[in-house]
């Protein structure tokens, strides 16, 4: 009797300290089902579902060819884990080539030509009226590298605290997203961007399975993601309807873009040569190529960095960089940034000022002496190193053309424009090497996402992410409302917000002439 009930008791205790885990989500996709997982953050009230590595197009796709819808599946999908990186392009030098991939490729994924799948970060509870809003991610990389289930884009804290749902999509960048092959048609060679597309076509088609409203989508992006969503905008002018309702760029734009020369095929014949293909026999090069190893051809164009950059199809890539001063765009609200030492990565090894500052104004020897005399070491700026006499110019050039564009933008559709300006040490991607880079280019990121490193983190660093995701995730639930600032061209100019600032956890609305009172110095 005594053993029985010492068994009743141990078979109570390890029920209670091993409870049933809950059944795994699923949804119902026009592929069929889709099994995911459960979590929940710390503090949160309600889990959020994950559904991960769900395909968007036949993958792998026919490599150099356009995306295919999905298949229908075969029983049931687990979506539990992220798929493969597309593979990606880490240039060499080495010594820079390291220097990259630390700052943007940790912890390395897998990669392969496998890739096109996206990644749906729910709310568990049920959606409102509609559904929730829906925030689709693009990454940035030079459109060389990235991938979307970088632990950085991870969106179970928007999911969870601010009632959106994130999707995170593959593309294909380098020569497999942006072939410069001659034998293809003009039209058929931006195949990262027409991969962006068939990721948004495919929440249009299935995100209310999850909880989300396909009219309620807004697109994202940093950098190379930032310059994809503004050639989204870019190629859907009226009476066009856009996959999207609204759009944020955070330091990119394909506006200040013209595009590669279709023409020049310099890079393409390089990696034929390389690869013991004839590019004189242009189909036969293509043939050629599509069979070699991916690791070959990814060795080659690193070795040799090779750039492949998408052309102006007018399709997927603007022809013209005034469709802003033309009327050419997406009649939605836009939100557009960057950070305060966008430049800092890079410029890293540059030691020349004045050379950089006679590179940006060419032909004007006064100008270059007042530009001199303000960011050179010991000017105006109190600027006490090289690096940071150039790193602040160039920034400031970047945050001036921005500038530039968000103007005209504002004269078509409501416009928000912030700058940021926050530098935590537990998650400057070079402190191993003792560089700061300050606000450096996609510092934002792990504000955005709630990702930052909890390690050293301090209380305005926790406070600043989460009024950063509050207006992020505001500015998709109601996008004319805008992220909490004003909108550009309204207060009389009040209408700049700094994100960041040094012991503030939200934004300082600051005149537009103050941030921008240096412009005249930088461009001619």
């Amino acid at each position: 009797m005594l053993w029985s009930v010492l068994f009743l008791l141990a078979a109570v205790a390890a029920s209670l300290a091993n409870p049933h885990p809950q059944p795994r989500p699923s949804a119902v996709i026009a592929e069929g089902v889709v099994v995911g997982t459960t979590t929940s953050l710390p503090a949160a009230t309600a889990t959020i579902n994950k559904f991960l590595g769900m395909p968007f197009a036949q993958s792998p796709p026919q490599r150099f060819a356009l995306p295919q819808p999905p298949e229908r599946f075969r029983g049931q999908w687990d979506a539990s884990q992220f798929k493969d990186s597309c593979t990606q392009q880490f240039n060499f030098p080495e010594a820079s080539r390291n220097i990259t991939m630390v700052a943007f490729n940790t912890p390395p994924p897998q990669e392969s030509e496998d890739c096109l799948y996206l990644n749906v970060f729910a709310p568990s509870s049920p959606p409102p009226p509609g559904g929730y809003p829906v925030m689709f991610w693009i990454y940035g990389g030079a459109l060389q590298f990235g991938n979307a289930g970088q632990p950085g884009y991870d969106g179970s804290s928007l999911a969870s605290f601010y009632n959106v749902i994130v999707v995170t999509s593959n593309y294909r960048t380098n020569v497999f997203g942006f072939p410069s092959a001659p034998s293809l048609p003009i039209t058929q060679r931006n195949l990262g961007f027409y991969d962006q597309r068939a990721g948004l076509a495919w929440v249009q088609q299935n995100i209310h399975a999850f909880g989300g409203d396909r009219e309620k989508v807004t697109i994202f992006g940093q950098s190379a993601g930032a310059e994809s969503c503004d050639a989204l905008l870019l190629t859907f002018p009226p009476p066009s309807k856009p996959p999207f309702r609204a759009a944020i760029l955070e330091s990119g734009s394909a506006g200040a873009n013209a595009g590669a020369d279709p023409d020049n095929a310099t890079a393409w014949d390089t990696l034929l040569n390389g690869l013991g293909c004839s590019p004189n026999a242009r189909d036969a090069g293509l043939s050629c190529a599509r069979s070699k190893p991916a690791t070959t051809i990814q060795n080659i164009i690193e070795e040799q960095a090779l750039t492949f950059s998408p052309v102006a199809d007018g399709i997927t890539f603007p022809k013209s960089t005034n469709g802003r001063v033309t009327g050419a765009i997406a009649r939605v609200p836009v939100m557009v940034g960057t950070t305060r030492n966008d430049s800092s990565f890079f410029v890293l090894g540059e030691t020349d000022f004045t050379a950089v500052v006679q590179a940006a104004l060419p032909g004007n020897v006064s100008a270059q002496q007042a530009a001199e005399k303000v960011f050179g070491v010991g000017g105006t700026l109190g600027l006490d190193s090289v690096f940071d006499a150039i790193s602040v110019f160039s920034s400031t050039q970047g945050l001036c053309s921005t500038s530039q564009l968000v103007a005209q933008s504002a004269a078509l559709v409501p416009t928000f424009q912030y700058l940021f300006d926050a530098n935590f040490p537990n998650y400057q991607p070079l402190a191993s090497l003792g560089i700061n880079l300050g606000a450096f280019h996609s510092a934002e990121i792990p504000m955005v996402f709630g990702t930052y490193s909890r390690s050293g983190d301090t209380a305005q660093e926790v406070a600043l992410s989460q009024y950063v995701q509050s207006a992020w995730a505001g500015f998709a639930t109601n996008p004319v409302n805008g992220p909490g600032w004003n909108q550009v061209g309204t207060f009389g100019g009040d209408d700049f917000g700094l994100l960041g600032t040094a012991g503030s956890s939200g934004v300082t609305v600051l005149p537009r002439s103050d941030v921008l009172d240096l412009c005249s110095l930088v461009s001619l």
